[in-house]
C-alpha cells in the first residue's frame, strides 16, 4: 500500500487487524509473509492442499522472539505440486507437498536466494513428514540467527551463511539445535478447506458482444480444479498496479461469482476460485467493466516488474516503464522482479558517458523453473 500519510498508519494498522490482517513482519530482519501456490486446495494436481501448513508456519514465528531482529529476512514458500509454482529453490526455506507410503510430508529445500548472487537451494530433505517441519524450521532460524553475518548486510542473507559453512556442516549444527528445541514433533491441523459464498448483487449479463475475445480469455486464464462443478480463474493485474477504487469493485464481482476469498500471486496477479462454468460469460463481462478482462494470464506478456525508482529508494531504474514493453523486470541488483528466473530478464544499473551518469538495464536470459524445487538462473 502506497502513499499512505504517516500520522494515520495507527488508524491503518487498526482498521486491517479488524479483518486479521497484520502489518508485523511485513518488512525488516525478520521471518517475512509465508508464501504458497496460488491454486493450493483446489489444484488437481496436488497431493494435499498446502494451505493449512502454510499458515501454521505463518501463525508459528509471527511475533516469536527467535525471529525478531536477525541479521536479514528470511522467507519461506510452499508448493502443492512438482511444478514449483511457489519457487522453493529461490526461498531460505522451501517445502514441496509429497505423500510416502500413504503419508504426509515435504520435499525440503534450503538456503536458495536471488539478488546480485543468485543461489539455488539445497535439498535439506527427500521427504520430511508434516509433524516435523515447524521444529526443523526454528532449528534453521536459531542457527541463522546465532550465526548469521550481521556486520556486511549484503552478505547476511542465508545462502551466504550455508555457502561458507558447507551444506553438510549447516545441516550438522540444525540437528544439534533440534535436540534443544521445545518442540521434536508439532502437529498441524489441515482441515478440508470449505468454500463460503456470499449471495453478491452483481447483475449477470451473460450476453458477450466480442465472442473470439471471450473465447481466448476462457482458453489462458481458466483453469480446471480439482473439485467438480467448478473452475479458477485467473485476472492479470498489469504491473502488480491496484487501486482502492477497482478493488471495491472487484470485492463485488468476487461476492457475486467466486469464493469468499482471492489468491494475490508471486506474479502480481490475482486468482478467483470456485466459479461456476455457467457464470463465465457474466463473470467475463464483470471484470471487462472495471479493466481486468485481459486474457494471457501467466504467459509471456504477462510483465512482473518491481517498483524501481517510481517508490523505492534501492530503484536505480524505472522497471514499471521498461514492463510495459518487456517481460521480468529488476530495477536494481536485488532482484525484487525476479529477473534471474526469466527466459528474459533485466536488471536496473547504471552506465557512465563520459562524466554522466544514466540509467540502463543489464539483459538476462534463459532462466527457469525445472520443477521440484530446481531450476536454472538467466545470465547475462
Amino acid at each position: 500500500i502506497h502513499y499512505v500519510s504517516l500520522d494515520r498508519t495507527p488508524q491503518l494498522w487498526e482498521e486491517l487487524e479488524k479483518d486479521q490482517i497484520t502489518l508485523r513482519e511485513a518488512c525488516g530482519n525478520t521471518v517475512r509473509n509465508v508464501t504458497g501456490s496460488p491454486m493450493a486446495g483446489v489444484d488437481p494436481n496436488e497431493p494435499f492442499d498446502v494451505s493449512p501448513y502454510a499458515h501454521a508456519t505463518f501463525e508459528y514465528f509471527l511475533r516469536n522472539p527467535i525471529s525478531q531482529d536477525m541479521g536479514r529476512k528470511f522467507k519461506m514458500a510452499f508448493s502443492s505440486t512438482d511444478a514449483d509454482d511457489a519457487l522453493t529453490y529461490m526461498h531460505d526455506l522451501g517445502f514441496i507437498a509429497k505423500i510416502k507410503d500413504g503419508e504426509r510430508g515435504f520435499k525440503v529445500m534450503l538456503g536458495g536466494g536471488l539478488g546480485s548472487q543468485p543461489l539455488p537451494a539445497f535439498v535439506a530433505y527427500e521427504f520430511l513428514p508434516t509433524n516435523q517441519i515447524l521444529p526443523f524450521a526454528e532449528a534453521v532460524v536459531r542457527v541463522f540467527d546465532r550465526y548469521g553475518e550481521r556486520a556486511k548486510r549484503n552478505k547476511a542473507r542465508l545462502k551466504f551463511l550455508v555457502a561458507d559453512l558447507g551444506f553438510e556442516a549447516f545441516m550438522q549444527w540444525v540437528n544439534v539445535e533440534r535436540l534443544a528445541t521445545k518442540h521434536k514433533i508439532f502437529e498441524i491441523e489441515a482441515p478440508e478447506s470449505s468454500p463460503v459464498f456470499l449471495a453478491g448483487d452483481w447483475v449477470k449479463d451473460q450476453t458477450i458482444d466480442d465472442v473470439k475475445a471471450f473465447e481466448i480469455w476462457k482458453q489462458t486464464n481458466v483453469f480446471a480444479q480439482k473439485q467438480t462443478g467448478f473452475v479458477a480463474v485467473g485476472i492479470r493485474v498489469p504491473l502488480g498496479d491496484f487501486t482502492t477504487a477497482t478493488a471495491r469493485e472487484l470485492a463485488k464481482v468476487v461476492d457475486a461469482f467466486a469464493a469468499d476469498d482471492i489468491r494475490l500471486t508471486l506474479t502480481q496477479n490475482i486468482v478467483l476460485r470456485f466459479v461456476k462454468p455457467d457464470d463465465l460469460p457474466a463473470l467475463y463481462n464483470a471484470l471487462k467493466s472495471i479493466g481486468l478482462n485481459a486474457p494471457g494470464y501467466e504467459s509471456p506478456v504477462d510483465i512482473t516488474a518491481c517498483p524501481g525508482t517510481d517508490t523505492c529508494n534501492l530503484g536505480i531504474a524505472s522497471s514499471t516503464g521498461l514492463a510495459v514493453e518487456l517481460e521480468r523486470i529488476s530495477g536494481c541488483m536485488n532482484a525484487c522482479g525476479q529477473h534471474n528466473m526469466a527466459d528474459i530478464g533485466f536488471q536496473g544499473m547504471t552506465v557512465k558517458a563520459g562524466v554522466k551518469i544514466a540509467p540502463a538495464s543489464q539483459v538476462l536470459l534463459g532462466g527457469r523453473p525445472l520443477g521440484d524445487g530446481q531450476a536454472v538462473f538467466s545470465d547475462k
